[in-house]
């Protein structure tokens, strides 16, 4: 068999260009694979030298398939039964307090029916007691020039011989809760030791009472 020689001339007729020794490739397309080694390395020296600011859009078509719209769906599921919850835990607590309706027995003004109770329950059982007594928390001062007023609590029923304190406020909203704590800094400041009671039904007052009366 004889053997079939090429020059250097018949494969540029070809269009053909020597890659490596025996390979041979189309120049169009070897020109193809240099542009995207270029761009490839162009890229990479980019991300390795500039950060990275803006992440690139991504299209409807892509976002619609993908999984994103279903984690989405589930966030703002979770974020507005959140909000609804703590919602509930707010208005709940303004809802005992506006159904605290006041009332007015033989000329004795009170806040709330639970109050009334109380107060009718002491004085049935001869137990003395001061209704409606104002404790001063914080003494007023001066600040920039603008007066700033004293911090009071009212307490409800105070029984000095009893060294006893009862609050019937049904629900304490967080303010009250800060004062209760300010009045027990004041009573440990004094030395006093006055035990402090807050029932919130008429069955908790009358556990007060019986004990008062043993």
């Amino acid at each position: 068999m004889s053997k079939i020689s090429a020059s250097t001339d018949d494969f540029k007729k070809l269009n053909l260009i020597e890659i490596s020794p025996g390979v041979f490739q189309k120049a169009a397309d070897r020109l193809k694979e240099q542009e995207r080694e270029k761009n490839l390395d162009k890229f990479n020296f980019d991300n390795q030298t500039k950060p990275i600011t803006k992440l690139p859009p991504m299209t409807t078509t892509k976002f619609r398939q993908s999984r994103l719209p279903a984690l989405a769906k589930s966030i703002k599921k979770d974020m507005m039964e959140d909000n609804a919850e703590t919602e509930l835990k707010f208005l709940k607590p303004n809802k005992k307090v506006l159904n605290a309706k006041k009332i007015e027995i033989d000329g004795v003004k009170f806040d709330s029916r639970l109050e009334a109770y109380c107060h009718s329950m002491l004085k049935a059982n001869k137990i003395s007691f001061d209704f409606q007594v104002p404790f001063r928390l914080q003494q007023g001062f001066s600040y920039m020039g603008k007066q700033i007023q004293d911090i009071e609590i009212i307490i409800d029923f105070y029984l000095p011989e009893r060294n006893m304190i009862i609050e019937t406020k049904g629900y304490h909203l967080p303010v009250s809760k800060i004062k209760l704590k300010m009045l027990k800094h004041l009573f440990y400041k004094d030395g006093k030791e006055i035990q402090i009671h807050l029932p919130k039904n008429k069955e908790e007052i009358e556990r007060i009472v019986s004990k008062l009366i043993l």
